[in-house]
């Protein structure tokens, strides 16, 4: 199931803020063991994307999205540590994203508001 799918069945989408890897990775582990299979792992800290690769590397049955994604160099940083989906801000779009962005490197990236309050990118990788 991708992330449009399951946000048509239950729309909920916790984040996860944590500075420390493992700390993201059990409360994602504690959220998928309730049921959701969706996070976002809020890029307000430090070692957000580090968070970030640890619950996308660690939890792959989880989908594990971003946000909120503030620039291009963002969104490729995200994706670069295993981003599956990206919650953007209103400026920022999948065709407004500059040539070599997560835009035009990802092989399918749509824009979607399944029950969400901002525009989120679906990312498949190649």
């Amino acid at each position: 199931m991708n992330i449009h799918e399951l946000l048509t069945v239950d729309p909920i989408v916790p984040l996860v803020q944590a500075d420390d890897p493992e700390v993201a990775v059990n409360i994602s582990r504690a959220l998928a063991a309730g049921g959701l299979r969706v996070v976002e792992v809020v890029l307000r800290t430090e070692r957000a994307l580090d968070c970030l690769q640890a619950v996308a590397g660690e939890l792959p049955d989880i989908i594990a999205g971003a946000g909120t994604v503030l620039t291009a160099a963002q969104a490729n940083a995200a994706v670069d540590n295993g981003a599956n989906s990206l919650s953007l801000r209103d400026s920022m779009t999948a065709s407004s994203a500059p040539p070599g962005t997560v835009a035009s490197r990802c092989t399918q990236a749509r824009l979607h508001r399944a029950r969400c309050s901002m525009p989120s990118i679906s990312v498949s990788r190649q």
